[in-house]
This record gives C-alpha cells, structure tokens and sequence, in this order.
C-alpha cells in the first residue's frame, strides 16, 4: 500500500484564500511579505509527515512533489 499525502494549493500564488490577513509580529519562514503563505506552510507540513512516515517504514510521497 502506499501512501500519497496531498500539500494542497500551490506556494507563493496569491490567489484569494491562499494567504493570510497582513501579520506583522510573527517572524516564520511561513510569512512572506507580511502575509501567512497557505502553501509553504501545507509544503512544510506534508514533508514532515511523509518523513516520519518513512521513518517508520511506510511507503509514503507527495502527491504533488513539486513547487
């Protein structure tokens, strides 16, 4: 069986519903210019799962592996 985990929308489009309200006091890598990105923080996310997945053996990727 393999596992397929889906990291949703695309990473830095600012298309409406893929950002944030502007954030001025979090310092992340998932803030780009002064907005919360949907998609870099779905990317970081479904990479670690699918990292801990393999760690514990499972035949796990990206649906969608590429930016």
């Amino acid at each position: 069986m393999k596992i397929l985990i889906d990291n949703g929308h695309g990473d830095l489009d600012y298309t409406k519903g893929k950002y944030s309200p502007k954030v001025t006091d979090i310092k992340d890598t998932t803030i780009y210019k002064n907005r919360f990105r949907e998609g870099i923080f779905n990317r970081l996310v479904a990479n670690k799962i699918v990292a801990k997945l393999r760690k514990l053996e499972y035949d796990a990727e990206l649906l969608v592996p590429e930016q």
